[in-house]
Formats: C-alpha cells, sequence, structure tokens
C-alpha cells in the first residue's frame, strides 16, 4: 500500500478493486443516463459534469485513510448532489427538494464534524491507523484484571 499527503489518502489493492468497480458502474450509468438525455433534450453536459465530480469525490472517499479526507470527500459528494437534485427545473419539487436536502445535509454535517472533534480530543489523531491502535489498546487495559 501506498500512503500519499501525511496518510491522508491510501492506495492499495482493496481499494483499487473498488476504485475499478465504482468506475465501472458509473460508466454503465453514463451510458444509460445519455440515452434519457437524448430522448428528453435536457440538461447534457452539466449533468455530465456533476456526475463526473460525484464519481470524483465518491473515488477520492474509497481511498481516505484519515477522517478529515473523508469528511471533505463526503461533503464534496453531497454539494455535487444538492445540484443534482435541483438541476431539472421543469419539475416543480425539484427545488423544493434540494432545499431540505441541503438543510438536512447542514445538520448531518454538523454532527460529523463534532463526532469528529470528539475522537480528535479522545485520541490526538484523525489517522484511521491510530484510531485502530487506540481501540486496540483500550480494549487490552479493560481485559487486565483489576487487582
Amino acid at each position: 500500500s501506498v500512503k500519499l499527503l501525511n496518510s491522508f489518502i491510501i492506495i492499495d489493492l482493496y481499494s483499487t478493486i473498488l476504485k475499478f468497480i465504482l468506475l465501472l458502474l458509473g460508466g454503465i450509468l453514463f451510458i444509460f443516463f445519455n440515452n434519457w438525455i437524448l430522448k428528453t433534450n435536457s440538461f447534457a453536459w452539466e449533468f455530465s459534469l456533476l456526475m463526473g465530480f460525484a464519481l470524483f469525490f465518491m473515488v477520492c472517499m474509497l481511498s481516505a485513510f484519515d477522517l478529515i479526507s473523508v469528511y471533505i470527500a463526503m461533503e464534496g459528494l453531497a454539494l455535487t448532489l444538492y445540484v443534482l437534485a435541483a438541476s431539472d427545473f421543469k419539475v416543480k419539487g425539484s427545488l423544493e427538494s434540494s432545499v431540505k436536502y441541503f438543510s438536512l445535509g447542514v445538520i448531518a454535517s454538523g454532527v460529523i464534524i463534532f463526532a469528529i472533534l470528539l475522537i480528535y480530543l479522545l485520541v490526538g489523531s484523525t489517522n484511521f491507523l491510530k484510531i485502530w491502535y487506540f481501540n486496540q489498546i483500550s480494549n487490552y487495559q479493560t481485559s487486565l484484571p483489576q487487582r
């Protein structure tokens, strides 16, 4: 495995296989929606660009090895999905659903940031490996017989 950006991103066999599957499914989705876009004569290049950004952030989330990098990838994915939800202006509920999705996303993002803060205060790091080590040490200390 290769660690990049001070262990924020990791490239290993498992994540590479999952990225390949994700990009394969994304390609199938592009082909499927390309036919729909041609039939409905709606937003063609915007949809492709937003789906490309969504796939990019999904791939970034698969490579993440730190809570901060997971959060950044998740927020980037959420922002593209907010725009995708509001992109069909012909449908009446499109903008309303996007606003509801955004407001729930803001609340969820705040909860996740608070959880990351609590983990950082407890462990002293947001790296997954250091969190795992902390968990193993605390499990070992609680399994020792008490005097």
